[in-house]
């Protein structure tokens, strides 16, 4: 199966931003035609590429490579400012994990739910938000 080089990603892209929603739509007019916007000028030779070693249907299954995440942990600048790659995601404060919990709460108790639930909901989320705040009062 046909992979677009960097450049001919970095193409592709522009012709997203350029079309928005509806760009592989036109980017497969574009190469029935093979005329391209002005805008597009500059990297229509990129375009043709992609059209030419792909084929025409290359469009209707192709998706932008994921990124790698990286996790970086950066000190105060009061401590020199240094900033660590991390081999993993930053274990989550008691706090953060609370946070989770309270913002997945209050999204349920937004989806059609009953007042009977969403009473219960509340009085968790009521929980939670004093757990959180003693969590933050035995922290200073």
């Amino acid at each position: 199966m046909y992979s677009p080089n960097p450049e001919q990603l970095a193409a592709l892209a522009s012709a997203k931003a350029h079309w928005g929603k509806r760009w592989k739509k036109e980017l497969s007019e574009c190469w029935l035609i093979v005329r391209y916007p002005h805008q597009l000028s500059d990297i229509s030779n990129l375009l043709q590429q992609v059209r030419n070693q792909g084929g025409p249907a290359f469009l209707k299954t192709f998706r932008f490579p994921r990124a790698k995440k990286v996790w970086v942990e950066a000190a105060p600048l009061s401590r020199g400012g240094e900033i660590r790659v991390l081999e993993k995601a930053p274990e989550r404060s008691p706090i953060e994990k609370l946070d989770q919990s309270i913002n997945r709460l209050l999204k349920e108790s937004r989806e059609g739910k009953t007042l009977a639930e969403k009473i219960v909901l509340e009085r968790e989320i009521k929980a939670l938000r004093q757990q959180k705040r003693e969590l933050i009062l035995a922290a200073i």
